[in-house]
This record gives C-alpha cells, structure tokens and sequence, in this order.
C-alpha cells in the first residue's frame, strides 16, 4: 500500500457511509456529518509533497484544472495547465482552507435524500467553507474570502461492493467492446428480460419483416428470435456499398459476402451471433434501395418492425457506416486512480480506486443529446419504439427494456440515464407485445403532453422526411385519442398544437431543424376559442395516413385583429399601450429575430396591433412612425382566451397569401396578451373563417 497521512490512514468507504446516513444531500456538501481531514490546503500540499498518494491526487486535479472558483472547470489541462490561474492558484489564496471529505451520489438528482440513495458513486473535497456553509462562516465582501465548489472524485471497483446495503462505486468495465465480459453482460440482460422480468415483453412469437439477414446456423439457439436492427448504418454524405437493388436482391438470396460490408454492419452481425439470435434486420439490405415503392411499403411498416425486435442495436456513437461499433475509444484517467480503504480497521483497499472526474465522461443520457445518431430524425422512432435496445458507446455498452435502464458499470437509475417515457404513453406503445397490459383508459392530456414532448425531441433532427420517420409513434398515440392526425397536428386539441414557438428563442429563421417547445396543455372552457370547421391534408400515399404530405391546410374560425410590422424601436416599458409580447418565427429585411417582440395597441384611423422591436435605448416620447411599417398584410387569430383576465389569450400571427386567391394565410408567430382591457376589446374583434397553409 502507498505511503498515507494520518489524515488519509483514516479515512476509509465505511466511515464516509456512516456520516452520510447522518447528513445527505446530492450533489450538496454537508454542513456538519464530513471526514475532517487536513486543516489548510498548505499542509495538503506539503503532505503529498512527503509522498501520501491520497493528498498528492487532490493537489494534482487542482494543479490541471484552469481556475473557475464559480464551479468546478469543464475542462482538464493537467501538467499544460498555467498553476498562476488554477482550481490550485484560487484555494491558495483562501483565508479558511481546511479541507473536509464527503460520500455522495452523483447519478442521483440534485437534492435528493439518503432514501433515494441506491449507489454512493463518488467522493466530494471541500476546501474551505464552500458555497453550501452557513453565512457565518464565509465573509462575501472580505477580499479573498472566495467560496470554492466542492471537487468531485469517481469511486471504481473490480467488482461489486456493498456497505451497509449501499453499492459502493461504478464497476469497472472492459474498455474493449467486443470483449468477452461484455457480450456475457448483453447476454444476461437479454436473458433476465425475457425470463425474469414478468411485466416486460410476451414471449409470443411474432411475424418476420418481408426481408430479413440470416447470419448463419448457430446450433442450439432459438430458429428465431426475430430482428436486430443496427441503428446509425447510414453514413453522412456519400452512399453505402453494398446495398439491396434489383440487380443485387438474386444473388443476396444466397449468399452476402461478409467482408465487402461496412464495418457498422460486420460489428452487429458479430453481435447478433455472439447474441444467440439468428437473424438481422438491416435497412440498406432489406428495403430496395432503388425502389421508391418499396420503400414506402415497407416505411409503413417500420413500427410494428422495431416493435417486433427482440432487441435494437444502437451504434450511438459511429458517425458513419465505415466506423465500427465495437472498436470503442476509453479516455486513459488523468491523474493517475489512487486506492481507498474500505473499512477504517483494515489496511486492504479492496480494489476501489478514485479518480478524477471528466467532465467529457460518458453516460448514456449524454450520448442521448449528443452522439451522431442523436441528430438522425429515424433514430428517435426506433429507439422509442424498440421495446428492447443494447447501446454502444465509446467506453461501455448500455440497455434498455420496459423495465428500466442499465449500464456495464453497474447502474441502473439516476441521472446518468435519458428520462423514461411518461407510463400511460409507454403503454401505448407497447400494449401489442407487453407480457401485462393495464386494461384502464389514457389519460388523454398526458398522453398528448408526452407526444408534444416527443415532438418537441424530434424537431431538432435532421430527416428529409419527418412525418414519415415520426408516423410510427403517431399511429400509436392515435389509437388513444378521439378525432384526427392532421399532418403532426390533432383535431382534438387543435389550439394547443398550433401554440410552438422557437425553443428559447434561439431561432434565427424557421428551418425544417429548428428546435420547437409547446405551451402546457390547457383544457380550459374559453369565452373565445378557435374553432376548426375544416381540414384537407393531401398525402403521398392515401394508404398512410401518417406519411409524406404533399400540401394541405386548415380552415378555422376566430376573432382576428390586424396587425403592422414596425422597423420602429421603443422603449422597453409601454405600460399603456402593452397588448403583449411574441415570437416571430421568421426576420424581416435583415433584421435579427428576437426572443420576444413588444405588441402595442393603437386606435389611429382603426384600430390595430402594431409589432415593434424593444430597447432600454429607446426614446421616453415618441410617437408612431408610418413611414417604418412593413407592407404585408398580417392578422392576430386569437386561439384561446379564457374568462379570467389574469389569463393570457393566446394568438397565433398570421400573414396573408398573396398568391392564393381566396383567405389563405400563413402562421408566422405568436402572441401572448394581457392586461385588464383584453377580454372586453377581443370581445369588439370581428370573427373571420380563414384558411391556414
């Protein structure tokens, strides 16, 4: 065992557990139940210098980290790290800088309690008060009195570890994928789900997609346990050779020669052996690629394709179809992992190592926002709609099924993991292939809340075809909502679909990649309330009602108000003029698009709604410019004003169309109003039956 202090000597797994139990809160250091450990940084630092391991990695990952006494930095720059402006350089300066020890979970949720605690994963080193101690302590306007966040270091065993029925650290994994630890890991999940888990998947035998990959006789195993499908096959830019066609589909029927696929598809055929399962589903050697009517035949059937998996593969992080799933890229610790002690009574470290944390580590929630195939629009129906999905990372392999998360290091729960569909929306789509089903009706608000969620993950992807690669997870929402799918859109709450705005208002002009967010779903009888009378949607193929729209649009009725675009800029406040504040969906003439834009009322030779940009610049007396009004015709199409007036009325702004010969518009914003003359002026607004494109 390396040379330890006295401070370290003593500080041990099963002494941190016990502090905990008395004091914890994720994420949040405690302000009593902590390992007092040395009394100033300087005596930390002197006591590495002497050779104890345990301080000598604290004074390294202050030494590499650039300082950001804030939070702890994003970013590790080790030996390169300037120490003059370092994590090192700031707890120097501190005039309290005692440092303290702590047990906590990091895959837990910030504040949540000892209860909820399943797995301490990492240790937290206060130096200083901290940002979390009583104010007595630390002196906010004493120059140097900064208030250092906590260090996070990672807890890793050899193997799994339990103290005080509390699993202690993440396992540590096989950094090559293709290892055979890990395909003993995949197997097992596979292997609990369909035996163990009895509110998962039925074990009914389901039908075979038209085409399908036979990877070969593999003795014992199951004739059939239908399809893997690896997820991210297609490639950015350029083609993927070989693929099905009409002049490959006959010699295919015998033989596919392994060596001439893309590696992506090499890996999960390796896979799918070592799995135990017999056949592949591969979209560029199932569907005829030079066949536009096949492809729609068989778009139809993605969902109950994906449903009918035994499990997904998903190459999360191959950004095209030559770049492997399982070669993996693990990041190599830095500093080097130093050994902890269990017990305080015991010299033997068990095999639990601390380390540094990155803060590139991977996780599966991570790789859920980030990864190439997180971009891809496809990807997002058939991870949902999978019912079963084993992930590949760069540096573990992760799982999903109806019964919840995994990971090869051991964690099941937390933050580490995207967030779980909504119950009521998950039985939906799984109801076909569940072992149990729940009998009793949806929830319809959930279920459209959790389809708005959905939609508002998948706005940012990219896909030619969005309504397609989204139609399997309509269909299933469908059958649980009365009316009908009106190209993404539903009759039943028609107001509430209509109300996207730009996410954050970060957009700078509509794009088919814009990020989108809804408004809370609001089922409140209205004074005044759109009303649709009509809707023509012309699709691709009469045949899929969730397909490709060739055009369409909405014939609705609702009290309207005109609206002028103004070049004009006002003052922020217009407390008497203030109707609300919108989002444009689209800049004018160059004009940068805003989070929010100022709606004023006016009576002047009528009465309108005048849309202006707002700065704290903007002159006090001022008067309405006609000279900076746009020319295009806009309207104010209220979609729903209730009757309390501390209620929003909601409005969509429409422009008109100068090319259609009738009363067609397009959406082109929103708008929100307040104040105590709305409902009576909405009240004075003439109704109008418009045509949205």
């Amino acid at each position: 065992m390396a040379s330890r202090c006295h401070h370290c000597s003593g500080l041990s797994i099963e002494a941190l557990v016990e502090l905990a139990e008395r004091e914890f809160s994720a994420h949040i250091f405690p302000k009593h139940a902590f390992y007092q450990h040395h009394s100033s940084f300087s005596n930390l630092e002197q006591s590495a210098l002497q050779g104890c391991d345990f301080c000598g990695l604290i004074l390294e990952c202050f030494k590499g980290s650039p300082g950001q006494y804030e939070t702890w930095p994003y970013k590790w720059e080790g030996s390169q790290n300037d120490i003059t402006k370092s994590m090192y350089a700031f707890a120097k300066e501190l005039d309290e800088s005692d440092i303290k020890i702590a047990l906590n979970a990091g895959n837990l949720y910030l504040n949540r309690t000892i209860e909820e605690v399943l797995v301490f994963d990492s240790v937290l080193v206060q130096v200083g008060p901290g940002e979390n101690y009583d104010a007595e302590y630390v002196d906010e306007d004493e120059e140097g009195s900064w208030q250092l966040p906590p260090l996070e270091l990672r807890l890793r065993t050899l193997g799994e570890l339990h103290v005080r029925d509390y699993q202690i650290g993440y396992l540590k994994v096989d950094p090559d994928l293709s290892a055979k630890s890990n395909y003993d890991i995949a197997r097992n999940w596979l292997h609990d789900c369909q035996f163990h888990h009895s509110t998962c998947l039925s074990r009914t035998a389901r039908e075979l997609p038209t085409r399908i990959v036979d990877v070969g006789n593999l003795g014992d195993a199951p004739p059939v346990l239908r399809l893997v499908h690896p997820q991210g096959a297609k490639g950015e830019g350029g083609n993927i050779d070989p693929v099905l066609n009409a002049d490959t589909i006959e010699p295919y029927k015998g033989n596919i020669p392994f060596s001439e696929l893309p590696l992506n598809f090499q890996d999960a055929i390796t896979i799918t052996r070592d799995l135990g399962i017999r056949y592949i589903w591969i979209d560029c050697l199932c569907i005829l690629q030079d066949s536009p009517s096949d492809w729609l035949t068989e778009s139809q059937n993605m969902g109950m394709l994906y449903q009918n998996s035994t499990v997904t593969i998903s190459a999360m992080v191959s950004e095209r179809s030559t770049h492997g799933i399982l070669k993996g890229n693990p990041p190599i610790p830095d500093p080097r992992p130093r050994k902890l002690s269990v017990c305080s009574d015991k010299l033997s470290t068990i095999g639990i190592s601390v380390e540094r944390m990155s803060s590139n580590e991977e996780s599966l929630r991570v790789l859920d926002m980030r990864a190439p195939l997180a971009a891809r629009g496809w990807c997002l129906q058939e991870s949902i709609l999978s019912p079963r999905q084993l992930y590949y990372g760069n540096e573990q392999i992760y799982w999903r099924c109806p019964q919840g998360y995994a990971s090869a290091d051991g964690l099941t729960t937390g933050n580490r993991f995207p967030v779980a569909l909504e119950p009521e929306i998950s039985l939906l789509i799984y109801k076909n292939v569940l072992a149990q089903v729940d009998t009793g009706l949806p929830n319809l608000r959930n279920v459209l809340l959790s389809y708005q969620n959905l939609v508002q993950q998948y706005s940012s992807r990219s896909e030619s075809d969005k309504l397609v690669a989204f139609s399997g997870l309509a269909s299933r929402v469908h059958s649980a909502l009365e009316g009908s799918y009106l190209a993404g859109l539903w009759s039943c709450n028609i107001r509430n679909c209509l109300l996207w705005i730009g996410e954050l208002g970060t957009c700078r002009g509509r794009s088919p990649n814009d990020p989108v967010a809804f408004q809370a779903i609001s089922w409140t009888t209205c004074q005044f309330e759109l009303e649709l009378i009509d809707s023509h949607i012309t699709l691709q193929d009469d045949s899929n009602p969730y397909g490709k729209v060739l055009s369409g649009h909405l014939t609705v009725e609702g009290r309207t108000m005109p609206l002028v675009r103004s070049a004009q800029v006002v003052p922020e406040r217009n407390e008497e003029r203030q109707a609300g504040w919108g989002h444009f969906d689209e800049p004018v003439e160059g004009i940068d698009i805003q989070a929010s834009w100022t709606f004023l009322a006016f009576n002047t030779t009528k009465s309108l709604i005048v849309s202006m940009e707002t700065s704290r610049e903007g002159q006090k007396d001022w008067d309405l410019d006609l000279t900076l009004f746009y020319p295009e015709d806009y309207l104010v199409l209220v979609v729903f004003a209730g009757n309390n007036s501390e209620e929003a009325a909601d409005c969509l702004v429409l422009k008109r169309l100068s090319e259609q010969p009738d009363e067609s518009y397009e959406r082109v914003g929103t708008l929100a109003m307040y104040g105590d003359f709305r409902i009576a002026w909405i009240e004075s607004w003439p109704s109008r039956i418009l045509k949205l494109v």
